[in-house]
């Protein structure tokens, strides 16, 4: 038979020294949990203020966007009352174009020039609004690429 040995139920006794040592590491201090705390919230500050930079960003982009694609809708609505262009050479409007503002001038590089002196723009603001349209000339060199459709080449 084997013999049972009696363990003692109680703990092993602790070094006063180990304990010292627990309680001197700076992970465990009130101070430190502060400082990290502090170090925390400035991060998610910065990063917040970030965040709410690009969201500023982003949205004026939609909103020259969307002036782009109004102003480009008045500037063809104008073109065909003067005759210069058809109705049927409409380009069609959506977002159909990217963001970049060089999509957006390769569009209207594509436009008729309106130098007709002689059209009734009252219902726009008048010529003076045309006149500060932008504009551009008609080239060759000019992609027609417009997201959604391929271009026939």
């Amino acid at each position: 038979m084997a013999s049972h040995r009696r363990t003692s139920r109680t703990p092993k006794p602790v070094f006063k020294k180990e304990v010292e040592e627990e309680e001197q590491d700076p992970v465990f201090e009130p101070s430190h949990f502060a400082k990290k705390l502090a170090e925390l919230k400035e991060l998610k500050k910065k990063h917040n203020s970030m965040r709410g930079e690009r969201d500023l960003r982003e949205s004026n982009v939609y909103k020259l966007e969307t002036s782009f694609l109004k102003d480009f809708q008045d500037y063809q609505v104008a073109a065909v009352q003067a005759g210069v262009m058809k109705e049927e050479d409409l380009e069609p409007l959506g977002r159909l174009f990217t963001e970049s503002s060089c999509s957006w001038l390769e569009a209207l590089a594509r436009l008729p020039k309106l130098d007709n002196d002689d059209a009734d723009f009252s219902e726009y603001g008048g010529a003076e609004v045309v006149e500060q349209m932008p504009r551009g000339e008609v080239t060759d060199s000019a992609p027609d690429e417009v997201i959604g459709q391929e271009s026939e080449a």
